[in-house]
């Protein structure tokens, strides 16, 4: 693909300039260095007992998006550029999970909207983002009663982010701090990252990087009566998304506990009305 050396299967996924960059972003930096394996069949027996499901699900789906970048080369077209593939490949996997998560009738019928948490409780929303041409990636928090009332909000910037998975769990892990600094307690974290939300739920903690954020947000939800983590659809997830939109044009983190940003409030609004909450 980057015609900077013979093509083989070993450059082509694991050596490309372009097949580094995907990686790094979307496995990590340690998990990157264990692809080191000269045959496919060797690395991809080895991250099956190594890496959680979604992990996998995002190696599997990437090997199958270079392998088809690298046909539409050889076949004239114009090959996609690092951000393109992960960008891609990250959708195609939240795709893939929903489709999997719920059957084709519930597809059909169901339209996932934003559910409040019981009488008196309060639910965090967490998402992150990330855009691999400029190097950025941002987080995005906000909590809110049982009538919709947003409590408090935040968007912010995250430096040498080394994996997605890495990135969401950062986020989760900010949900609940922000819940512990503003004084809430009994608490309903939800996330479009299943894989994180699983570890959560299960209170697994891998040998890993990724295994300190877990403990860390452990730790801070038994300080704040977590009582669920739950994995929802992205429509569900749509304020904390674009807060974590808006924190990649952000300097550093910003807070909301009183007023939200135009095209916030019109989310929070919008997810109020659809459950017949006024705002």
């Amino acid at each position: 693909m980057c015609h900077n050396s013979s093509e083989s299967i070993p450059h082509l996924f694991w050596q490309c300039c372009r097949a580094v960059e995907v990686w790094r972003v979307l496995l990590g930096d340690k998990v990157f260095q264990s692809l080191s394996a000269s045959e496919f069949p060797e690395v991809a027996v080895g991250l099956s007992s190594s890496v959680n499901r979604d992990m996998l699900h995002l190696f599997v789906i990437g090997c199958w998006r270079l392998w088809t970048n690298r046909n539409n080369i050889v076949h004239g077209a114009a090959g996609w550029e690092a951000a393109d593939l992960v960008a891609w490949i990250v959708n195609f996997a939240a795709e893939f999970r929903e489709a999997n998560e719920f059957n084709h009738k519930e597809i059909l019928s169901y339209q996932p909207v934003w559910k409040p948490p019981a009488l008196g409780g309060f639910k965090i929303n967490c998402d992150a983002s990330f855009r691999l041409r400029s190097g950025k990636a941002g987080i995005g928090v906000i909590i809110r009663d049982h009538m919709g009332n947003a409590i408090a909000a935040k968007s912010s910037p995250v430096q040498n982010c080394s994996s997605v998975e890495m990135l969401e769990a950062h986020a989760c892990l900010e949900g609940l701090q922000l819940a512990f600094d503003v004084g809430i307690f009994g608490v309903i974290l939800e996330s479009d990252a299943a894989g994180v939300i699983k570890l959560l739920s299960d209170h697994v903690i891998p040998r890993s990087e990724l295994g300190s954020i877990i403990r860390a947000s452990l730790s801070l939800g038994s300080s704040v009566n977590l009582l669920s983590s739950e994995a929802v659809r992205r429509g569900a997830n749509s304020v904390a998304h674009s807060l974590a939109q808006l924190a990649l044009s952000l300097d550093g983190s910003s807070v909301w506990l009183d007023g939200l940003p135009p095209d916030i409030y019109r989310l929070v609004c919008f997810d109020s009305s659809s459950i017949g909450c006024p705002v």
